[in-house]
């Protein structure tokens, strides 16, 4: 139910607020009915400055009704409204007309409003355009990006209700404000226009047409091979993969008008626009109601929109044979990371804050605050509460007045507390001094802290699977009384170690092993049997004239047999992924056979026989040795795990 903004009271409310419950009555029979009666918006202007129009939030209160009244019981159920202030775009017959925005206290339950989602990638940078409007009479600057949009979806001749980000507030005070209204208000926007920019006229209406046709064709093919809308992606096999290939290259070389080169770079920028590098739009899909991508006059539901991205690489490799373009390429991921925690939301999984952290990270900001504040919107806790007894934790308060080290620490303490696991360090680079220097400088980042400013890997790094190498380990220690649980200490808790302590601390469990003397290159497929004789040539070396020697009678078949399963980790190359190395069966003994061919290929390149190097080996080494099956290093000494 909504009343014109003339600051008349409707009716069938009092002066002070109160419902006239006589008057609902005789307008309703039913409870249904007379609950939206009961329930109305109060709307109010403000003629406050846009300075201080941050998305406030309210709680309206109905008065307490005494129990003689028939409808207190009904009153109770919705005793409060939720207010936020949203955006009246004032209508204009001509386009070109100035801007004016009124901001409106407005309830968010009764209230049918849209959200704007548009390109923040230039937000605070020296290349941002800023364009001048009218908020509350007041000349106010917002992005270009922004301007376009409110242009374009203004009306002629009435107003529009809409909700953006940076009409709300900008302050730090108004935005951590509205940072705790903001998931309500994109959770309940009846659409959520997602605005790539002005459209090319008729170039963007024809390139629309052929994205809606690779949508039909794409979802028609999947129906035909038996894969349905809410399956992952990554779930399709490989028999329904190239099916849908097979059906999608089934037609002409010119189909889709694939000879004009000019049609498909417009397409190109469309999926590849810089609206996807915007960290912001992630949670403004991911919490829609109905997300809508807006390119000028034209749009395409989201989810038409995700399954063209996913038929698109198909044409792309029959008509064109070729790569995609970077951007294009890079849009393609983001809306696909998108779209799996949307697919999740929706299906109530969990939406853990960490992988969301490391899709923000493929985004564009100039706030590195954001990578963690805008997934903090949608996060919700992790699944691996179900495997300990430290419960879920309360996520970080968003506040903008916080450092960019404060928000990362408090990210990674989250992290670590409710999963009680270190997959905060799974795929990132080691901490460099440089890094750890502009931190400091900044206020200070633990050590134990990943620094989300840093490009992640381009690769997983990482030579095991983190769902068992590195949170496996819990189940593993027994008895059970004995497992501590990780902690986060700050230097003014109690328990902190130090009281004088600058940084946070990480408590965790360990076991002292020793001390690692010695660690190899990384192996690859390129210095695997180079270094499959050297190190092990180093090895007898270094054993033989070592006080620490503990197998000084060992064998040399025994030496080699350990030596070549450490690189091995000691498990076949055919395992079960969610297994633990303990259950991983061992290789076969054959492959000693191809390690003393590598070793005497080695040798042969560096000029020195096998047997030599053989000769001096017959002591042994560490059994405790580790390292990784083409991607890892050999590692001598107690300390090696």
């Amino acid at each position: 139910m909504k009343f014109p903004f003339s600051g008349q009271i409707p009716n069938y409310i009092n002066r002070d607020g109160s419902p006239r419950v006589a008057r609902a009555v005789a307008r309703s029979s039913s409870s249904a009915q007379l609950t939206h009666h009961l329930l109305p918006a109060w709307h109010r202007h403000s003629s406050k400055p846009f300075r201080s129009l941050a998305c406030k939030t309210t709680t309206r209160h109905i008065g307490t009704m005494t129990n003689t009244n028939p409808f207190s019981t009904l009153l109770g159920q919705h005793d409060s409204i939720a207010i936020a202030k949203l955006a009246s775009l004032q209508p204009a017959a001509d386009r070109d007309a100035p801007i004016k925005v009124v901001m409106t206290n407005m309830s968010l339950k009764d209230t049918v409003y849209e959200c704007i989602s548009y390109d923040r990638s230039l937000a605070n940078s020296a290349n941002e355009t800023l364009v001048t409007i009218s908020v509350d009479g007041e000349d106010q600057a917002i992005p270009s990006a922004l301007e376009s949009a409110l242009r374009m979806f203004r009306r002629k001749f009435r107003p529009r209700y809409l909700w953006a980000d940076l009409l709300a507030g900008r302050t730090p005070e108004e935005r951590s404000a509205q940072a705790s209204m903001q998931r309500q208000v994109l959770e309940n926007a009846e659409r959520t226009l997602c605005w790539l920019g002005p459209d090319n006229g008729e170039k963007t209406t024809r390139a629309f047409q052929t994205i809606h046709e690779i949508s039909r064709r794409y979802s028609a093919a999947c129906q035909e091979v038996g894969v349905g809308p809410d399956d992952a992606f990554t779930r399709i096999t490989m028999q329904q993969l190239m099916a849908l290939r097979e059906k999608l290259f089934d037609c002409a070389f010119d189909d889709l008008n694939s000879f004009d080169f000019s049609h498909w770079n417009v397409i190109y920028d469309v999926f590849g626009a810089s609206y996807w590098q915007s960290v912001q739009s992630v949670s403004d899909i991911v919490l829609a109601k109905a997300p809508i991508v807006v390119c000028g006059r034209s749009n395409i539901r989201w989810h038409d929109y995700i399954a063209a991205s996913r038929g698109m690489p198909i044409f792309q490799g029959k008509f064109f044979r070729v790569p995609l373009l970077p951007h294009v390429l890079k849009g393609f991921e983001i809306a696909n990371s998108i779209e799996i925690a949307e697919r999740r939301r929706r299906l109530n999984e969990s939406v853990e804050l960490l992988p969301m952290i490391q899709t923000a990270r493929e985004c564009a900001t100039k706030d590195p605050r954001e990578t963690v504040f805008s997934m903090q919107l949608i996060a919700t806790p992790s699944r691996r509460i179900e495997f300990h007894d430290q419960g879920p934790q309360p996520l970080p308060a968003i506040d903008y007045t916080k450092t960019v080290p404060q928000v990362f620490v408090d990210a990674a303490r989250y992290s670590v507390l409710e999963r009680q696991d270190l997959m905060i360090w799974f795929g990132e680079r080691p901490p460099c001094a440089r890094r750890l220097r502009r931190h400091a400088r900044r206020g200070g980042l633990p050590t134990w802290v990943p620094d989300y400013t840093a490009e992640p890997p381009k690769k997983n790094m990482a030579p095991f699977n983190p769902n068992t190498h590195m949170r496996g380990w819990w189940d593993h220690i027994t008895p059970a009384s004995a497992r501590k649980p990780l902690r986060v200490s700050y230097p003014d808790d109690d328990d902190a170690d130090d009281s004088t302590s600058t940084a946070a601390r990480l408590h965790l469990q360990a076991r002292p092993l020793g001390r690692i003397t010695h660690v190899s290159p990384i192996f690859n497929g390129g210095n695997l049997r180079r270094l499959c004789f050297s190190e092990f040539q180093k090895l007898i070396l270094d054993t033989s004239n070592s006080p620490n020697n503990y197998y000084p009678n060992e064998p040399l078949a025994l030496t080699k047999d350990r030596f070549w399963r450490t690189l091995l980790l000691n498990t076949s190359t055919s395992h079960d992924a969610a297994g633990s190395l303990r259950s991983f069966p061992p290789p076969p003994p054959s492959m000693a056979a191809h390690f003393e061919s590598l070793v005497a290929d080695g040798a042969q390149h560096a000029g020195v026989h096998a047997g030599g190097a053989a000769d001096g080996g017959e002591r042994g080494a560490d059994p405790r040795e580790r390292g990784a099956d083409g991607a890892g290093a050999a590692v001598r000494g107690r300390g090696a795990v």
